[in-house]
């Protein structure tokens, strides 16, 4: 009982995090934060973002993306164990680096967030060597809220010989806010 009552104000934070998009209709599923070329809504503010400011956002450069925005992009699957030495899966959704170009996104470092506050540092450089991806869909189905969704980091694990070792500590899953910068 006590978990349900620590996560019931977690969970209306980040369902207010899922706030209409551009369009009004569409709930914001990702938000870009830190070195970016483009905008598409003002800065984090300490009263609008409430869940954002829980996690740790703080930018004057801010990037929205919905769902629809997501899907919008080029669609790239790939195969990939997850967890790691677990069964193989398919894994749909556009490459991380087309959603950073999207925004302009600058830096060597992308810092991927996700619900419950966990984030990992991914080098620039591994997201446009590997074409990681940024998953919205498993197996065909899409990553719930409350699973591994909205999106989920991915990388091609199965199809790339020099990932085939790697840990799941950059695959976050659960994914709201990535900032883009240098640290």
């Amino acid at each position: 009982m006590k978990r349900i009552i620590f996560l019931l104000p977690l969970l209306a934070a980040a369902l207010a995090a899922c706030s209409p998009g551009g369009d009004g209709k569409s709930p914001v599923v990702l938000t870009l934060t830190g070195q970016l070329a483009e905008t598409n809504r003002g800065a984090v503010s300490p009263r609008e973002d409430l869940f954002l400011n829980w996690l740790g956002a703080e930018s004057e450069r801010v990037f929205e993306f919905t769902a629809a925005d997501l899907a919008a992009l080029p669609q790239t699957t790939v195969a990939a164990d997850y967890p790691a030495g677990g069964p193989e899966h398919s894994f749909t959704g556009p490459r991380l680096s087309a959603v950073l170009e999207a925004a302009g996104a600058r830096g060597e470092i992308v810092t991927a967030v996700a619900l419950d506050g966990y984030g990992a540092d991914i080098p620039r450089a591994l997201i446009d060597e590997y074409d990681v991806i940024l998953a919205t869909h498993r197996d065909g189905a899409p990553l719930k809220l409350g699973g591994f969704g909205p999106a989920q980091v991915v990388f091609p694990r199965a199809e790339a010989q020099a990932l085939r070792g790697m840990d799941d500590s950059l695959w976050v899953w659960g994914v709201v806010w990535m900032e883009a910068g240098d640290e």
